[in-house]
């Protein structure tokens, strides 16, 4: 019998495989006409098919053998045409298969049906438990993200107002830091609405209320935290496109078939910002918008041609004290009341005053961001980029956060970014801490 098939060891090959080799060396098969008569002429190499190399007739046959003797009712093994009874012609294989393929389709239902029927059996049974709890089986939905933070205000004859900064930094922080330095704290942001902790934990939050609030004025919050819907970019566009009215007209023709329909079921598009000189547009789209668009190959149509879409993250930058996450002019901006800080030198002007920028002195450059609080080595590396460089850390750091609270933009793809942005400093860096 080795002559006729290959051997196996046990669990090697797929469970389809396994049952056919069991059953060739059954009893059964050893017993068969057919089967005797292939043993004996085992030695004999079989007549090869199309393939070099490939398997022969009797190789055929043999698999043929196998799956018949799998079936409830193996008595109507099938023999050669032939006299000899060894001799295997492809008109014997091909009518051998066809009446297998028959038996197969008549006995499938039947060996199916106990293994459905328990399926079903157990299907039942955990509805009518559910349905007598009167619990119904819900798709998990996705945490909603949560925001644990701790205001720290000052108290004096004034009543509680918010802290200023020269306070925090010269007075509290030291007693903050010494009092939460068994407690994890993830951010520190100080603003016009005070100082703020920001902790992972509820639990983290709650030891740190009751450690600090013996010698300050705190006050924790637990908020929802809303995620921004994404903005993506457009550009290339059409002088008569630089409309907004226009430009949404446009998106949501019959051409952009699945943007339109979701927008007709109620969700938004709207046009944030269009720059004629730029020829570009900024949009805003829920994020069932926004993946739609990208199964499509991040492409709109637009007229007589198509747009490539690409996903707008602006981190938003105050040119008055060139620190993130707000704007020039804002009542969060810790230097309001004072002169503004130039990007590119992080002197005491505006940066379209700036000397050094419009003569082009790189030797002057300096980031405020790094040059502020930062370490030896930060404060040498301040001196190779502008405030507004993306390759500056706080630039990165920022634009990870704006990232993490948008819609739609995984935590993957998030990291993929930080990794890249995080490398590529990394070599500038080096390069400039090595002069």
């Amino acid at each position: 019998m080795s002559g006729l098939a290959p051997q196996y060891e046990s669990g090697t090959k797929k469970d389809f495989e396994g049952k056919l080799l069991v059953t060739s060396f059954s009893d059964k098969c050893k017993g068969s006409t057919v089967w005797k008569k292939l043993e004996e002429d085992a030695g004999t190499p079989g007549e090869p098919m199309d393939a070099p190399g490939g398997p022969t007739k009797k190789d055929l046959w043999q698999m043929l053998i196998m799956c018949y003797r799998m079936l409830p009712d193996s008595s109507r093994c099938p023999t050669p045409s032939s006299d000899s009874g060894v001799s295997i012609s492809s008109d014997d294989l091909k009518d051998g298969f066809s009446k297998l393929k028959q038996e197969l389709m008549n006995s499938l239902p039947g060996l199916m049906a106990p293994v459905v029927n328990e399926i079903l059996k157990k299907n039942r049974e955990e509805s009518e438990v559910t349905c007598s709890s009167g619990q119904q089986e819900k798709k998990a939905a996705p945490a909603t993200p949560v925001k644990r933070y701790m205001s720290i205000k000052d108290s004096n004859e004034e009543g509680v107002t918010p802290m200023c900064e020269e306070k925090w930094k010269m007075v509290v922080k030291p007693k903050v830091v010494k009092a939460l330095k068994n407690i994890p704290v993830l951010d520190t942001s100080v603003n016009r609405k005070g100082t703020q902790l920001f902790f992972a934990t509820d639990d983290d939050l709650k030891e740190a209320e009751k450690v600090l609030s013996p010698f300050l004025n705190v006050t924790p919050f637990v908020e929802k935290q809303k995620k921004m819907d994404p903005r993506v970019l457009i550009s290339d566009l059409d002088h008569d496109l630089l409309n907004k009215e226009v430009l949404l007209d446009a998106i949501l023709s019959d051409k952009n078939e699945v943007v339109k329909r979701l927008y007709e079921s109620g969700q938004a598009v709207s046009v944030i910002h269009v720059n004629t000189a730029g020829r570009y547009a900024v949009l805003k789209v829920t994020p069932d918008i926004r993946e739609a668009i990208a199964d499509n190959r991040d492409r709109i149509f637009l007229k007589l041609r198509q747009h490539i879409v690409k996903d707008r993250f602006y981190v938003t930058q105050c040119f008055h004290c060139q620190r993130y996450g707000h704007v020039a002019g804002s009542v969060y901006c810790p230097s309001k009341d004072k002169s503004a800080t130039c990007a590119f030198c992080a002197g005491d002007h505006d940066t379209r005053q700036c000397r050094a920028k419009s003569g082009n002195e790189l030797n002057r450059m300096k980031c405020v961001n790094c040059d502020v609080g930062g370490s030896k080595d930060d404060k040498k590396y301040a001196k190779s980029h502008p405030a507004s460089s993306n390759l500056c850390p706080h630039y990165v750091n920022a634009r990870g956060r704006l990232m993490e609270n948008t819609s739609g933009v995984s935590k993957e793809r998030k990291n993929a970014y930080l990794t890249r942005a995080w490398e590529e400093l990394k070599v500038k860096r080096r390069g400039v801490l090595a002069h």
